[in-house]
């Protein structure tokens, strides 16, 4: 049974980040408009409503920058609010670049509603090598700390710098009030200087548990969602990925046409039945690289 949905609003993003596995696929610019997004919740909720799910998880996060569609993501929160449904556990990622005074003030009004997380690989010299920007990024988050009175939401990629320098990244969130982290590990990036193992990551996160840092990752549950960040995959079992182009089982395939489960206004039991295909992978492996990155090498 599908219960969380990545929505991404648009590919377009305003960065160029070094290892980010979306990064080839971003040329053409195509976006959702109001009324195909009031559509994709309307199938959602509908769904949730005949299979009696309370909660949905939904992420407005993706191959692009979402504050690049804030118009898009006002309406959607806004809808749902009018409209009432109640299942909905959404969260969007910004890389921090786009935030004004007039945004923030938005999103406190619907802070029950909406979590609002950045993405911050750590200290300056740590998060420009992948990202760039830091200065901007950290003059965001401190203006969300000032009208919500506690740090956001951190979304850190870990990489073999995060790794070598795991002492001082730790360090730089603790003093920093950046308690809230989730980790991810690289993905899509094969080059030596970054790459790390499934090894490489276990190894920092037994680090990280013992440091006081607070992330969702080390909750004693069993989750499907994506082994990038230590959990389980969801492919085949739980997760889709929608875009303005159509659904596929997780962002790693979007815009292979092989995994296409159908347009984006598809009703959930229908990609479902599209899903079967997808024979779930062993616990703690994922399906893209078990499925697609193994059968390349």
């Amino acid at each position: 049974m599908i219960d969380r949905v990545c929505l991404s609003l648009s590919n377009r993003c305003n960065l160029k980040c070094k290892y980010c596995h979306f990064q080839d696929k971003q040329q053409d610019c195509d976006s959702f408009d109001s009324k195909q997004l009031i559509e994709i919740i309307d199938n959602i909720h509908h769904y949730c409503e005949r299979n009696r799910i309370n909660k949905f998880k939904l992420g407005i996060v993706g191959s692009g920058e979402p504050l690049l569609n804030f118009e898009e993501l006002r309406c959607v929160i806004e809808y749902i609010v009018d409209k009432k449904y109640t299942e909905f556990a959404i969260y969007t990622i910004t890389n921090g670049t786009l935030l004004t005074e007039e945004k923030l003030e938005w999103f406190y009004l619907y802070r029950d509603i909406i979590k609002l997380c950045f993405s911050l690989d750590g200290y300056e010299q740590l998060h420009n090598v992948g990202r760039i920007y830091y200065d901007q990024v950290f003059k965001s988050i401190q203006m969300y700390k000032n009208r919500f009175e506690h740090m956001p939401s951190i979304n850190t990629t870990v990489n073999k710098l995060s790794i070598q320098n795991k002492d001082i990244l730790i360090k730089y969130f603790i003093e920093n009030d950046m308690l809230d982290v989730t980790f991810s590990k690289l993905v899509g990036y094969s080059e030596h200087d970054l790459y790390i193992s499934d090894g490489d990551f276990k190894f920092f996160m037994d680090y990280v548990k013992q440091s006081g840092i607070i992330s969702r990752q080390f909750r004693n549950e069993k989750v499907y969602d994506c082994t990038m960040y230590g959990k389980f995959c969801g492919v085949g079992r739980t997760n889709v990925f929608i875009t303005p182009e159509g659904i596929y089982p997780c962002g790693r395939f979007y815009k292979n046409e092989k995994y296409f489960l159908g347009m984006y206004n598809f009703p959930l039991e229908k990609v479902e039945k599209e899903m079967i295909k997808f024979s779930p992978v062993q616990d703690g492996k994922c399906y893209y690289i078990e499925k697609v990155e193994g059968k390349i090498c």
